[in-house]
């Protein structure tokens, strides 16, 4: 089971102001280093990214979203360290939400290994399948576990989301120190149960 850089992220959704995330303010305030790079989209609507020491920051107006480019622990404890320090500096930004991703691809499964699917409508539209999603929620004391299952041309993608409510962390940011690392091997644990598989990372 392959981990996916490019789906393992944190995610803050809120109501951002794009015009504070500005590339002064985020290298200066927020990164605090003038190496860092800003990398703009062919398409004009799409907000810039900005990259500092393989960590990435996608801003848009309802969530921003950190990349550690890197799948080390040593890049994913300042991914969340910056991740809380924005949260930090902006705190009258409304929050609703922060959530820890994790993705996963495999050639070597299908999503009937999770649920066995009836070939009805295959045989009356004399097709086979080609896309399929499944959606599980797990409550916790703490956090609500979002896993989806998704069957692709080219084999499975496994999607793991670990949701806060802002309730959860509002008087204490600090609550989340740690969550990146520890949701990780939480996730590499239920990946080692279900598939019986360890999980190599996409660097």
């Amino acid at each position: 089971m392959k981990s996916d850089i490019e789906r393992t992220n944190i995610v803050i959704v809120g109501r951002w102001n794009r015009f504070i995330l500005n590339p002064d303010w985020v290298s200066r305030t927020l990164f605090e280093s003038d190496k860092i790079q800003v990398e703009f989209s062919f398409d004009l609507l799409l907000p810039p990214r900005y990259v500092y020491d393989s960590i990435r920051l996608t801003t848009l107006d309802d969530r921003v979203i950190f990349t550690a480019l890197s799948n080390s622990d040593e890049y994913m404890k300042i991914t969340e360290s910056i991740a809380l320090k924005l949260i930090n500096l902006l705190p009258h930004t409304p929050i609703s939400g922060l959530g820890y991703n994790y993705g996963f691809s495999s050639a070597e499964h299908h999503i009937d290994e999770i649920v066995s699917f009836n070939d009805v409508f295959d045989r009356v539209l004399k097709s086979s399948l080609y896309r399929a999603v499944i959606k599980r929620n797990y409550q916790f004391e703490d956090y609500t576990l979002n896993v989806e299952h998704t069957q692709v041309e080219n084999g499975l993608n496994i999607d793991f989301n670990y949701h806060y409510s802002f309730a959860f962390f509002k008087d204490n940011f600090n609550k989340l120190l740690g969550k990146m690392i520890s949701h990780k091997k939480q996730t590499e644990n239920i990946i080692n149960n279900v598939y019986g598989e360890e999980c190599n990372a996409d660097q």
